[in-house]
C-alpha cells in the first residue's frame, strides 16, 4: 500500500477551543489618554494610518502579542475574543473596519460592541448576559463607571491612563487571566485570582 493510498480518520479527540472575552475600552489601554489632546479624532477617524501616526493603538501590538502568545501556550485549545466598550463607539464618525485595520492583528478578535446607549458597567452586563459570556475580564482606566455594577467590578482590571496595557501589572493580571482555567459561576473568580 502506499502512503498515497492511506486515509486518515477524521480527529475524534479535536476539543472545541475555550473562548474567553476581553471588554476592551480604547483611551487609556490602548494608547495614553493625552493622545486625545488638541487632536480632532473626527477628521482621523477615516484612515488607519492616520490614526496611528497621530499615536492612537500604540500598544495594540503589546496586547496582541500577549493574547496570542496565551492561546500558544494552550496548543490551540484557547480563543481570546474582543468585545470593544470604548465610548468611541458612540461616535458618529466610528468606524468598525477602520477600527479593525488600525489595531492592526488585535483587530480580528474584535467578536462585538457593547451596546452605546448604556453605561460602561451596565453595556458589559447586557452583553454578557445576550451572548451568554463567563469567562471574561474588563480593561479600563476609568474603574468609577463600574461602582454600580460589582459583578462587572470582580472582572476589572484597572489601567493607568498613561501607561495602558504596558504596564507591568497590567501585563501580569492579563496573562493570569488568559491563562487560568475558568471556574465556573458558582464562586465567581476576583481579579486578585487572575
Amino acid at each position: 500500500m502506499s502512503l498515497a493510498t492511506v486515509k486518515t480518520a477524521p480527529d475524534a479527540y479535536a476539543v472545541e477551543p475555550t473562548e474567553k472575552y476581553l471588554f476592551l475600552d480604547f483611551d487609556g489601554p490602548m494608547h495614553p489618554t493625552t493622545t486625545l489632546q488638541g487632536k480632532n479624532v473626527a477628521l482621523l477617524a477615516s484612515s488607519p494610518s492616520a490614526l496611528r501616526e497621530a499615536g492612537f493603538f500604540v500598544w495594540a501590538d503589546a496586547l496582541e502579542q500577549l493574547l496570542a502568545q496565551a492561546e500558544a501556550d494552550h496548543c490551540g485549545a484557547l480563543r481570546i475574543n474582543v468585545v470593544v466598550h470604548s465610548s468611541w463607539r458612540a461616535q458618529p464618525w466610528f468606524s468598525t473596519p477602520v477600527i479593525r485595520q488600525a489595531l492592526g492583528a488585535l483587530g480580528d478578535r474584535i467578536c462585538g460592541f457593547t451596546r452605546s446607549e448604556l453605561p460602561r458597567g451596565q453595556a458589559v452586563e447586557d452583553t454578557c448576559e445576550r451572548m451568554g459570556i463567563e469567562d471574561y475580564v474588563v480593561l479600563d482606566d476609568d474603574i468609577d463607571a463600574f461602582r454600580d455594577c460589582p459583578m462587572v467590578q470582580q472582572h476589572l482590571i484597572a489601567v493607568s491612563p498613561l501607561r495602558g496595557v504596558c504596564d507591568d501589572a497590567v501585563a501580569s493580571s492579563l496573562s493570569q487571566w488568559a491563562h487560568a482555567v475558568y471556574a465556573a459561576p458558582s464562586g465567581t473568580p476576583s481579579p486578585s485570582q487572575y
